[in-house]
C-alpha cells in the first residue's frame, strides 16, 4: 500500500516537473490593474486621444487620433512607461 502511494507521488512529481521545464522561462510580466499595485498612468501628447490599443509581451501600440483627425501610432514599453516611438499616418505621395 505504501509503495503504491509513493510511486503516484513520484510519478506526480516528475510530470509536473517535466511540464515546469517546458515552459518559457521569461514570462512577460502581468499588466497592473487600475487598483492594484504597481499602477502607473500613460501620457499621451496633447491633444490626441486612443481609438484602440493592441498588447504584445511588455508593449502596447497605441492607435491615437488628434484633433484635426490625423492619425498616430505610439508604441509604449509597460514596465518602464518609456515611449518607444510616435509616428504619424500620412498617406502615400505618388
Amino acid at each position: 500500500m505504501v509503495a503504491g502511494i509513493l510511486i503516484v507521488l513520484g510519478t506526480g512529481t516528475l510530470v509536473w516537473l517535466l511540464v515546469q521545464r517546458g515552459l518559457p522561462k521569461d514570462r512577460p510580466r502581468a499588466f497592473p490593474t487600475a487598483s492594484g499595485p504597481g499602477a502607473g498612468t500613460l501620457a499621451i501628447p496633447p491633444g490626441m486621444h486612443a481609438i484602440s490599443a493592441q498588447l504584445d509581451g511588455g508593449r502596447a501600440l497605441l492607435l491615437l487620433v488628434d484633433g484635426d483627425g490625423a492619425q498616430h501610432l505610439l508604441l509604449v514599453d509597460l514596465t518602464t512607461g518609456e515611449r518607444l516611438g510616435l509616428l504619424r499616418i500620412v498617406p502615400e505621395r505618388p
